[in-house]
Formats: C-alpha cells, structure tokens, sequence
C-alpha cells in the first residue's frame, strides 16, 4: 500500500505511514513529537482528538477560535501573531476544516506555517476529498516541519475498515514507524485501499 501511494504521489515510501485511520496517525504523532509542557496550538472549532492525544502527552494548549460572525474563518494575520507568541513545539491544522467546512488556501496555510516558527506543523487533509479544487499541498513537503494527514474511510466508505496514511519527512516517518504498535493495520483494511 504505501509503493502504492508513493507512485500515486511522486513521494518516496520512506515517506510514509499507513495507519489505523488517521485517529491513530494523530496520536502516533502526540506521542512522538510533543513533551510533558510542551506548548501546543490548535485552531478551532475542529476535530477533537488533537486535544485528546495532547493532553495524553501533558502538553500545554492553546486555541485559535474561529468566530462564528465571520463565518468560522480565521483572521489568518492574527493567526501569524497568535504563533509568533506562543512558538509552539507542534500545531494542529484541518484544512478543510472539520466540522465548519473552512478550507484555507495555499497563501493562509504557508502563511500560518512560516508564522509557527521552528514547530511542527501538522495538517489534517482528511476531508479533503470533497473540496471541488483543492491546492497541492504535497510541495509544504519540502519543509521537514509538515506532515499531511489523509484518509481513506471519507471518499471510499472505508469508515469502520479504519484506515489512513501520513506524509512527511522520512525521520518522523520512521519515529512514528517505532512507536505504532504492530499490527494496526489490518489485511482487509489495507486490500480495500
């Protein structure tokens, strides 16, 4: 599967990781990149088990809510500014966003990336599927900060096969490789795929 999405990618395999759904892949990445203390940002409203498997890790969160007169978009400069302060160790983004629907363009989301300093900066792409013209996020690769999440269980009707696949540098690749436990994806899961 993962010389599958390599060559449907253009990336190398050491690239990726497939997992229990993306749910997996969130807390595979906790586990491996943040720290009791640790400071962490995610932008909300959104998916909620970016929070949990933080505060599995005892890190320190903090949110950028998204306010609902403006449409659950965020104000991407103050976004910039809220990271610059902070200089969280990992960042959590959504994009689309799930459940508003925001879908942040190439501009906002390299801008929320250059703003998030030295930290990793993780993008959640699992909706991704249902976005009429989606930008390529594949080139945010070229920073060994970024890691895309993506599933399958959305666009495929995969959702209790549980499967998903992350993208990034081959080194956090291969430190989440380490940590995931043996066996979480099953043969069915990754047929299907």
């Amino acid at each position: 599967l993962r010389e599958a999405l390599a060559h449907r990618f253009g990336v190398a395999v050491e690239k990726i990781l497939v997992g229990n759904g993306a749910t997996e892949l969130i807390h595979l990445l906790a586990r491996t990149l943040v720290r009791q203390g640790d400071r962490v940002a995610i932008f909300t409203p959104t998916f909620g088990e970016y929070e949990v498997a933080c505060r599995k890790e005892s890190a320190r969160l903090s949110t950028y809510p998204a306010q609902e007169e403006a449409d659950f978009r965020w104000d991407i400069e103050r976004g910039v500014g809220f990271l610059h302060r902070l200089r969280p160790r990992l960042v959590w983004l959504c994009n689309p966003n799930n459940p508003t629907g925001v879908y942040l363009s190439q501009v906002e989301a390299t801008a929320l990336l250059e703003g998030s300093a030295e930290g990793w900066f993780i993008i959640d792409e699992a909706f991704l599927p249902f976005v009429d013209e989606p930008w390529d996020t594949l080139n945010l690769l070229k920073d060994s900060r970024v890691v895309l999440l993506r599933s399958m269980t959305k666009d495929y009707a995969l959702a209790g096969l549980r499967i998903g696949y992350a993208l990034g540098d081959k080194d956090v690749i291969e430190a989440l490789r380490k940590v995931r436990s043996p066996w979480s994806v099953n043969a069915a899961a990754q047929f299907a795929a």
